[in-house]
């Protein structure tokens, strides 16, 4: 998944939610802290998860590794505040 605006944050999700966006955002909020309780819950709990890696800008042994992903690329736009907080995350 790639977040524009936060390229130094990888965030993989098995290909089975490839298609439900509403729910990779909804882990994305949850992961931000942000409360989810609201929200419907639709997420299937042994199948809905994401795994985030940060590296540092200019991080050179991680630079260009990313790059090379040739698997299937979603691109997200999550709500601002969700950004936010994922950006100051370390």
């Amino acid at each position: 998944v790639q977040i524009p605006g936060l390229e130094e944050l990888q965030v993989f999700v098995p290909s089975d939610l490839m298609e439900q966006r509403l729910i990779i955002l909804q882990l994305l909020n949850a992961a931000a802290g942000k409360d989810c309780s609201k929200e419907p819950d639709e997420i299937p709990e042994d199948e809905a998860y994401l795994l985030m890696s940060k590296h540092g800008v200019g991080d050179s042994s991680t630079d260009g590794a990313w790059t090379e992903w040739d698997g299937t690329v979603l691109k997200l736009v999550p709500q601002m505040e969700t950004v936010d907080t994922l950006r100051a995350m370390k």
